[in-house]
């Protein structure tokens, strides 16, 4: 499981930050062009696929290392095994949203796919709606992977800087 976890920690972080980067230079290059007065009208559409899909990619990058907003006032005073069965507890809700998002995503990415964008003919608009159970079910397998660790030795389990850089010689 960790050489699984290792190829899509490498992978999801290398499309994300190769989605913001475009994404972010795409806006820039646009607005130049606007200012000079020839405008390219598919950039925000273009900006809009690689910027959903930089957001679920890295939710799950923040999920794994747990970067996430959290607020730990309480759990820092309970007892440590109680604290591993509350947080089995929300995972197991999260878990629960996450596969809400997947399914009620695969609908909206299938009801999307007569839709195109206006700036690019033929591109269709499930491109990004696609992210959206993607994201889902790459959150879903962290949230897995996050159980199984409360119940191993916590060093069985990675951040996603530890899977890609530990070991490259591999």
């Amino acid at each position: 499981m960790e050489k699984i976890m290792k190829i899509i920690s490498k992978v999801e972080l290398t499309v994300a930050a190769v989605c913001l980067v475009a994404s972010t230079s795409m806006i820039f290059i646009a607005a130049v062009l606007r200012r000079i007065g020839n405008p390219i009208n598919w950039s925000i559409d273009i900006s809009l696929f690689l910027f959903a899909w930089c957001i679920f990619l890295s939710a799950d990058i923040a999920l794994r290392d747990d970067r996430l907003v959290s607020f730990d006032l309480i759990s820092e005073k309970l007892p440590k095994k109680f604290n591993k069965v509350l947080s089995t507890i929300l995972f197991v809700v999260i878990f629960a949203f996450l596969a809400l998002l997947l399914v009620y995503g695969s609908i909206l990415a299938y009801t999307t796919r007569i839709r195109t964008f206006q700036g690019i003919p033929g591109f269709s608009y499930t491109w990004i709606t696609l992210s959206l159970p993607v994201g889902a079910l790459l959150m879903m397998q962290t949230v897995i992977y996050k159980i199984i660790g409360f119940y191993r030795k916590k060093e069985d389990t990675a951040t996603t800087e530890e899977l890609i850089f530990d070991g490259e010689d591999d």
